[in-house]
């Protein structure tokens, strides 16, 4: 059975006509005119166009890429319909396409002509400018059995070069009206096929099977010599043998594959869910556990203080009434001493009356008492001078001081230091101290010399000091200087005092875990929280905090400035906030955020991948959404360099860009706002200044002290005259030494009796008088207590009342914490509270409540930075944690993140139940079917496959064997040698060999655990790179390497053996260069003997014999190509469609019986968009006149060659000769 002819109808760029076939056809012309047209048809017609057979214009190496060098496009079906080149179609406005093909037996066969159809419509849709898109909308085949067709079949109309071809949905009818037998196939290829193959084989009742009609199929198309052959296993292994079709099976392990790891990933996802919400649920019970233990420390110190002061008073009540009892006491021995001393005074006025009575007393008294009198005014004037002399010795050694200590600093007295310097100069203080100390010592001994006294010398030194003293003590004098002095001193230090309070009381609040804001925020804050109580003012610092780990904190502070210190309030009352900070409180600089517009800005905008907010974890949406709509935007980029190029960006060591500039932005540790560490940062920057001031403020109190000290001394130098004081006690001695010589001559013995009497009675008087004195006072002191008792007790009553108020204050905290938490227990707060007050001091409980607040804060800020990280990993709306703080009366955020954080407690509780009952559970089951399911289906259905397929796989090649023993070239024959496995896929063969040994066993076997020992170390090892290419996300490598492994011609090498009738023998795998006819040849005669196997060309049936060639003789010489050519054309009775260019046709004209020369023509009219068609000239060639015609010429150009060399010869010899 043979081509006959080739109908084409509106077929690509060839003009529509009939195209007859000899037994040997050469297709020639120029690259790119259209030869491959005519083989594409006939693989059109051989292969229905079915996928993975079909290969349009296999010649130009276009399968898998986009599109054609110069503008062409790929070929396919639609594009040959409508006649696409460059975007332009030859047919526009769609296309009724035929393609048939009349077969004739030869004629030693008993079978019948027939023609085979393949109808196809195509559509264009887009235009030019967008690119055309060409489809396929309707394809039928169809067979007609015993008829030849002829292309007036397929034509409606003929107007001059222009025709109407039938259309696609009336072929059918059309050809039904014509011929006796028209088989229809309408889009079902496997039976077109069928009986395609079934016609060629004889027709009639003879049957082929769908795999039977594609394999003959597969192997016509790769019977066509496209191209050179690259080596005996490439030629065995991609030509000979069918490509298996593993596919769809490795699409289903893959997909059963991807599911176990899909369901393993779930199983990971879930246990990290898991694991997030437990960490979570440890968060907020911490949290929960703290704040509440927080609070019971409060109300155990609240509680405790009160103890201590009903203690208190009941200490002071007792101490009264002690005091009660003694100030009655006393007053009694007070009472019984006074009548004693009564009886005292009546003795004593006796004595002393009779004493009184006797004359030489009365004088001896009168003497005494003028000589008492004299000698206190002695002792007076006496002081006066020591007084005065103590002020001249003070003078003078604190001005010697001022002489030898010079003054080291500038300072407002060192003017008057230095006055006073100058004029102790002139003093001579010397003689001034030994004058001084001359009288001093008389004084001292209580006996005055009158000719000893040194007046003339104190009185010289009393004109000195009178001027220098005016220097000390005057408006401008020194006192005066180092008062003001120390006044400034004293001034500085209360201003260091005053900051010093400001920073501890920062530093505390620091540690009480509110943060550091500028005093005019807080103001601010404080005022709208009493104005506005529902406007839940809060500072945006302490809504974010950084994410942990995070080094961009410092930059990004910077970065915001004063921003962190925005007040956000509730949208309805941002006006009402912003108009009470300005007209209200005059002189604050406050700024409150404007939510709502934020919110609105933020909800069109996506933070970038490297967005610096990824940094920040931030709990409160208005806050967010501020930030994100201000510096959403600023993405963070590596250095300067980088920086230069971004319109707004953040570089980690502080440095920005923005508004078309670059600047620095940096924040210390010690003034950095967001999350606990910075408060930590803060407080410990706090306590440093803390400690700076406090060391300058004491250094000022010193030197403060140190002038108050001199000031005092200057104050207490004081120089009066000691002259005019020296005379008076000269005068005053002189009285007493004449009454003392008056005393001397006075007799007094006669009284010693009375005297006697009196001193006894007095001594009585004076014993009573003290005793009741000492027994009044102490009265008085008892009753003086008993007062201040009743004073300390009505304050220890009034603190009682205020601690009262304390434990009121927290237990309306604890109200507060029922309706932010329903499910809170006061009364066991209470409960523990109380028995705890016997136990823990006011202290103690105070330390308790700080230290659990420091804890309940970072517990929250974990708490916040976990929840954001959840929510972000979470794979639905379902698994993500809701947290919403609740609006709460007190002012720390605390409270309201209380408020949020039990529901999200209970939500978490929840997920967690869910998880640990159900999803994780069903997991579990849903992974263990799905790797039993992969199990089974990978061991005893792919892995037998795979197995079976390369042990069967040699049997094409023995049957292939068989044929080629009937078959030579020659003195040649040729064998196909398959033995040898390839190395690199043993071991999976060996691995498949283990998996079905088991299976036929029944031996469980775990895929996923097959390291354990029931596989071999490599199978195991095999096993896990199939797994891993199941599983590669490079999907294109993966399922290319899996039909490697799965393809059972990967597993051998192949060669070709050449036997010689000499009896030598060769190995083409090893002999071959690959340069062309060592391989070629073998090449060839493979092919043929395929395709005669496919099609049964050795049984007695009819059969095809048909061939094609597309330039694939480049590399082979003029001989060896024509001795290919007769033996496939003579000797096997192939017929045989070659494809080459005119310049390499020439010298094999004589080989071809019919020849298709082709050519474009640019003809005027078309109806399309292309001016340019295919021509075909075709001519039936004489082949006995063009042998005789290329001997002639052989001769000729021989000739020719003969007498140029011998021409070169001769001149050579010449040249020569002329040279000796």
């Amino acid at each position: 059975m043979k081509l006959e002819k080739l109908i084409l109808i509106n077929w690509g760029f060839v003009v529509s006509s009939e195209y007859p076939f000899g037994n040997a056809t050469l297709l020639s012309g120029s690259t790119g005119v259209g030869k491959s047209s005519f083989q594409d048809a006939i693989q059109l017609i051989m292969t229905g166009g079915k996928q993975h057979i079909n290969v349009f214009n296999s010649a130009q190496d276009e399968v898998g890429a986009g599109g054609r060098a110069g503008g062409k496009v790929r070929r396919t079906l639609a594009t040959y319909a409508i006649g696409m080149r460059d975007n332009l179609c030859a047919r526009p406005f769609g296309s009724h396409t035929y393609v048939a093909a009349v077969f004739s037996p030869e004629p030693d066969e008993v079978a019948e002509a027939f023609t085979a159809v393949v109808a196809v419509e195509a559509e264009v849709s887009c235009s030019r400018e967008q690119g055309r898109n060409a489809e396929v909308s309707r394809k039928q085949y169809l067979v007609l059995p015993g008829s030849r067709l002829s292309e007036a079949d397929f034509i409606a109309s003929r107007k001059g070069a222009s025709i109407v071809a039938v259309p696609v949905e009336e072929i059918y009818v059309r050809l039904r009206q014509r011929y006796p037998k028209v088989l229809f196939f309408e889009n079902s290829i496997e039976d077109y096929l069928c009986k395609l193959y079934a016609e060629f084989r004889g027709g009639g009742k003879t049957l082929v099977g769908p795999r039977e009609a594609e394999a003959a199929a597969r192997a016509f198309v790769q019977s066509i010599a496209r191209k050179t052959v690259g080596s005996v296993d490439e030629l065995i292994r991609e030509q000979v043998l069918a490509e298996p079709d593993f596919s769809e099976q490795i699409g289903h392990i893959a997909s059963l594959m991807q599911n176990v790891q899909r369901l393993r990933k779930i199983a990971t996802d879930l246990q990290a869910s898991q694991q997030r919400l437990e960490k979570l649920k440890e968060h907020a019970d911490a949290f929960l556990a703290a704040f509440e233990e927080a609070l019971e420390a409060e109300l155990g110190e609240a509680l405790r203080r009160k103890f201590d002061v009903e203690r208190k008073i009941e200490g002071l009540q007792q101490t009264r009434r002690q005091a009660h009892a003694d100030a009655e006491r006393e007053k009694v021995l007070a009472e019984r001493h006074g009548k004693a001393l009564e009886r005292a005074t009546h003795l004593l006025a006796a004595a002393q009356g009779r004493l009184n009575g006797n004359p030489v007393a009365q004088e001896r008294a009168r003497i005494d008492h003028r000589i008492e009198t004299e000698r206190d005014n002695r002792s007076g004037i006496a002081a006066e001078l020591l007084g005065a002399l103590q002020g001249v010795r003070n003078v003078l050694s604190e001005l010697a001081v001022l002489a030898t200590q010079p003054n080291q600093e500038e300072s407002a007295y060192k003017a008057a230091v230095d006055r006073l310097v100058l004029d102790l100069a002139r003093i001579d203080i010397a003689n001034a101290r030994a004058a001084v100390k001359q009288l001093a010592t008389q004084l001292a001994s209580g006996v005055v010399e009158l000719s000893l006294l040194p007046r003339d010398r104190l009185a010289d030194l009393d004109a000195e000091l009178t001027p220098l003293m005016e220097r000390v003590h005057g408006p401008d004098g020194l006192y005066a200087s180092v008062t003001r002095e120390q006044g400034r001193q004293q001034d500085k230090a209360q201003a260091l005092q005053e900051e010093i309070e400001g920073l501890a009381k920062r530093r505390q609040g620091l540690e009480d875990g509110r943060m550091d804001v500028p005093d005019a925020v807080e103001a601010a804050v404080t005022f709208l929280e009493s104005k506005y109580p529902g406007a839940r003012p809060r500072v945006l610092c302490n809504l974010v905090q950084p994410r942990e780990g995070s080094r961009w904190q410092n930059a990004i502070e910077g970065l915001l400035g004063g921003n962190r210190f925005l007040i956000l309030v509730e949208a309805d009352f941002e006006a009402r906030a912003i108009h009470a900070v300005r007209h209200e409180l005059r002189g604050i600089a406050a700024s409150v955020m404007q939510g709502e517009l934020a919110r609105q800005r933020a909800a069109n905008q996506a933070l970038p991948a490297d967005s610096i907010l990824h940094e920040l974890v931030i709990t409160d949406e208005t806050a967010r959404a501020y930030l994100i709509a201000s510096y959403g935007r600023y993405v963070k980029v590596r250095d300067a360099e980088a920086l230069r190029r971004v319109p707004q960006g953040l570089t980690v060591d502080g440095m920005a860009s923005g508004g078309f500039k670059m600047f620095t932005c940096w924040m210390e540790d010690g003034d950095l706002a967001f999350g606990a560490e910075a408060r930590r940062k803060r407080a410990v920057r706090l306590g440093r200044d803390i400690e700076e001031k406090t060391r300058e403020m004491g250094r000022l109190k010193t030197k403060a002290a140190e002038l108050a000290g001199w000031g005092e001394r200057l104050r207490k130098l004081n120089c009066s005259p000691i002259a005019p004081q020296l005379d008076a006690l000269a005068e005053t001695q002189r009285l007493l030494n004449s009454l003392a010589a008056e005393r001397a001559s006075l007799d007094d013995s006669g009284i010693k009796t009375l005297e006697r009497r009196l001193a006894r009675a007095q001594r009585l008087f004076d014993g009573h008088l003290d005793l009741k004195g000492r027994a009044e006072r102490a009265a008085g002191e008892a009753a003086g207590r008993a007062k201040g008792l009743d004073a300390s007790i009505a304050e220890a009553e009034g603190e009682l009342d205020l601690r009262a108020d304390g434990i009121r204050r927290v237990r309306l905290r604890m109200v507060e914490l029922v309706r932010l938490n329903p499910r809170f227990a006061p009364a066991q707060l209470e409960h523990r509270a109380q028995e705890a007050v016997a136990d823990q001091t006011a202290e103690q409980f105070d330390g308790r409540r700080r230290q659990q607040t420091g804890l309940y804060r970072e517990r929250r800020e974990a708490f916040e930075r976990q929840i954001e990280e959840h929510n972000r990993l979470a794979a639905s709306l379902d698994e993500r944690v809701s947290y919403q703080p609740r609006h709460s009366s007190e002012a720390e955020y605390e409270w309201q993140a209380y408020g949020g954080i039990p529901e999200s407690r209970r939500q978490i509780v929840a997920m967690l139940d869910r998880l640990e009952q159900v999803r994780i559970l069903n997991n579990a089951r849903e992974l263990q079917d799905a790797e039993k399911n992969f199990n089974n289906t990978f061991s005893t259905h792919f892995a037998l496959a795979v197995r079976t397929a390369v042990e069967q796989g040699i049997q094409p090649l023995k049957r292939l064997n068989e044929k080629l023993k009937r078959l030579a070239f020659g003195e040649d024959r040729f064998e196909i040698e398959y033995g040898q496995m390839v190395k690199e896929y043993k071991k999976y063969y060996d691995l498949f060999q283990e998996l079905n040994r088991l299976a036929e066993t029944q031996t469980p076997v775990d895929l996923f655990s097959a390291a354990e020992g029931v596989l071999s170390g490599d199978g195991a090892v095999a096993l896990d790179e199939i797994k891993n290419l199941l599983l590669d996300p490079n999907r294109e490598y993966a399922l290319r390497r899996l039909r490697d492994i799965a393809d059972y011609r990967s597993y051998r090498h192949y060669d070709i053996r050449k036997y010689s009738e000499d009896g030598r023998e060769a190995s083409l795998a090893k002999m071959a260069t690959f340069s062309g006819g060592e391989l070629m040849t073998p090449a060839y005669l493979v092919r043929a003997a395929v395709l005669a196997q496919a099609f049964r060309q050795f049984e007695k049936s009819a059969s095809l014999r048909l061939m094609m060639i597309d330039e694939a003789f480049d590399k082979m010489d003029e001989a060896r190509t024509a001795a290919v050519m007769r033996y496939l054309n003579e000797n096997l009775g192939l017929q045989l469609i070659v494809a080459m260019p005119s310049r390499a046709s020439g010298p094999l004209l004589d080989l071809f019986t019919f020849e298709h020369r082709f050519s474009l023509m640019k003809v005027e009219g078309l109806a399309g968009e292309l001016d340019k068609v295919t021509e075909v000239d075709s001519s039936a060639l004489k082949t006995d006149y063009l042998r005789t015609l290329w001997a002639k010429r052989r001769d000729e150009v021989k000739l020719e060659a003969e007498q140029e060399f011998l021409l070169q010869e001769a001149r050579q010899q010449v040249a020569t000769g002329l040279q000796t």
